[in-house]
């Protein structure tokens, strides 16, 4: 099996929020959300940002997809990815 895979990494203090938005977006638009997962460089990159504002930009950025796409993205497809087995504390 061939797997290929997209880091975009940006550091929103530097870019901004309006320029990293359409390149998130294509790359969701390119790969689909079932592709696509987010992830970060922290805690080394808490020099120069911090990952509330990186999550929330995130989050702004996927309020226009559906919830199932979010889910996706935060967290089911490196589930699936990494065949992890999650469970329910609750």
């Amino acid at each position: 099996m061939f797997v290929a895979s997209c880091q975009v990494l940006a550091c929103l203090n530097t870019i901004g929020l309006k320029t990293i938005k359409p390149i998130v977006q294509t790359v969701i638009n390119q790969f689909g959300s079932q592709r696509v997962m987010f992830g970060s460089n922290f805690p080394v990159d808490s020099i120069s940002s911090n990952f509330k504002k990186l999550s929330t930009s995130y989050e702004t950025i996927l309020s226009q997809y559906p919830t199932t796409q979010q889910n996706e993205i935060f967290g089911l497809t490196a589930k699936n990815f990494y065949s992890l087995t999650l469970q329910n504390t609750h």
